[in-house]
């Protein structure tokens, strides 16, 4: 019999069994699901079954050996996909299960990961969630060793990136339930946290953590790769924070210092929509010199009061290219609010240079170059509640359908005294053009070079506004004209 209720002997443990199966037999015999079905109680004479003594003994052999598996183990084996009937199983959080001869603990409800995974860590009775003192680390860099076990790092670096280390295979993956709780102590700096080589995080063996001042995260390694957990849901910025794009990067670089920096303008501008809070300040994309072919698009408000620039060299746009083919350079929709300035747009078969819809706000305020778009869109279009405002000279160096468009109640607006160089003569349909109560305020500019085309059309209620420019005002070699409602002032 059980000693004080431990099963130190199983049920038939050297007797008769026969395997009884999960799901209902069609026979009407015993399984897991229906028990002992009424066939068990009706006479055999009548064709009824006999209690079979092989499906007791296996029955309560299961039972006992399930009970002394989790007397002897504490911690109940993890239930596979496989055992739960083809299903995960959903732990809930603070769920222990042993997998693998390791111990883990659940840390969210719902919980159908198979460990190792983020959602489940290392459980050691003895040190887990017991951070047992504190170290401070100042400096660029850090690698991880073994004595930083169950320690709070706190990192910081005068305002300075820093870009730490867990060892890889070489020297070797810190041992099974090592943990560490890592605070990213700087008033201002980005802290960058990856794997050596030959070790995953969170599944990746390009994974790492990205934290903001005051941002937390505890790390763990299963004794071969590593496994975070209480990230944050975004990077949170406690100062204006440069990212950086090049031609010659990756996009599986950390983009946070220009030696490490992203190969295309969508990554980054994906990764600030997705992964950052602004917190008030200013994240700017600093885009090095060169062309490239890939144009970009912002959609949707950004998280936290702050600002997004996306930065060439205004010092030479020429320098730094967007030249897309059936795509916009720079596009702004839902809301987006940009800060742009330094670049040369193109765009061949289609795709408008700098584009604003859906109440996107757009604030030009470095030097630009526009260069030809197809004879079927605009340098610099607005529309759909979308607003362009530029407050810095540019050049145009080449033709398109339009340089300035507004319609459906876009608005491109310009600030007074900029000055506007046209090289080469570009040619236009209309150089100024707005329809359906589109606005395009433009006064008190000066035009440098000229162009080829009607100088403006606005109809259906659109207004150009010169603030009495006069009918030459605008660059073209013929009248302009308003049709519908449209109106030139």
């Amino acid at each position: 019999m059980p000693i004080n209720g431990y099963f130190d002997t199983l049920f038939a443990a050297s007797g008769d069994k026969n395997t009884v199966p999960d799901g209902t037999q069609p026979s009407g015999t015993v399984s897991y699901q229906q028990g002992f079905p009424v066939l068990y109680s009706t006479p055999v004479s009548s064709g009824g079954y006999n209690v079979p003594r092989t499906a007791f003994n296996q029955v309560f052999y299961d039972i006992t050996a399930a009970i002394q598996n989790w007397q002897q183990n504490t911690i109940a084996p993890f239930i596979t996909t496989t055992m739960n009937g083809g299903t995960p199983y959903s732990y809930p959080q603070y769920a222990l299960v042993t997998y693998g001869g390791v111990a883990y603990q659940s840390l969210v409800n719902s919980n159908t990961d198979t460990p190792p995974s983020s959602k489940w860590i290392v459980f050691n009775a003895n040190t887990i969630g017991k951070i047992s003192s504190t170290q401070t680390v100042t400096g660029t860099s850090h690698t991880f060793v073994a004595a930083d076990n169950m320690l709070m790092t706190l990192r910081s670096n005068s305002g300075t990136l820093m870009t730490d280390t867990l060892p890889g295979t070489s020297p070797g993956v810190m041992a099974l339930g090592w943990q560490e709780e890592i605070v990213n102590n700087d008033a201002s700096a980005l802290y960058f946290l990856s794997t050596g080589s030959g070790a995953n995080l969170n599944g990746s063996s390009t994974g790492s953590i990205v934290l903001g001042p005051g941002q937390r995260a505890i790390v763990f390694s299963d004794g071969s790769n590593y496994w975070a957990q209480e990230l944050p849901s975004r990077v949170r910025l406690g100062a204006n924070t440069s990212f950086y794009v090049a031609t010659t990067g990756s996009d599986s670089n950390n983009g946070l210092a220009s030696g490490t920096p992203w190969a295309t303008l969508q990554h980054a501008a994906n990764y600030i929509q997705q992964n950052v809070d602004l917190g008030g300040f200013t994240a700017t994309i600093n885009v090095a010199n060169g062309t490239y072919s890939s144009g970009v698009t912002f959609t949707g408000p950004f998280t936290g009061a702050g600002t997004v620039a996306l930065l060439g060299n205004t010092g030479s746009p020429s320098s730094c290219i967007i030249s897309t083919s059936a795509a916009d350079c720079i596009k702004g929709s839902n809301s987006a609010d940009l800060v742009v300035g330094g670049f040369k747009l193109s765009a061949a078969s289609s795709g408008n240079g700098l584009f604003a819809t859906s109440s996107a706000q757009v604030s030009v305020t470095g030097a630009m170059e526009y260069g030809s778009v197809s004879s079927s869109n605009s340098q610099i279009v607005a529309q759909s509640g979308g607003v362009i405002s530029i407050t810095a000279s540019y050049t145009i160096s080449g033709g398109g359908e339009f340089h300035w468009q507004g319609l459906y109640q876009g608005q491109v607006i310009l600030s007074p005294s900029l000055t506007i160089t046209l090289t080469g003569t570009p040619a236009f349909t209309d150089f100024a053009a707005t329809n359906n109560l589109g606005l395009i305020i433009a006064a008190s500019l000066t035009f440098s070079g000229s162009a080829t085309g009607p100088r403006y059309n606005a109809a259906n209620n659109g207004v150009i506004n010169t603030q009495g420019g006069g009918s030459t005002y605008l660059p073209g070699n013929s009248a302009g004209a308003t049709s519908s409602g449209g109106q030139y002032i």
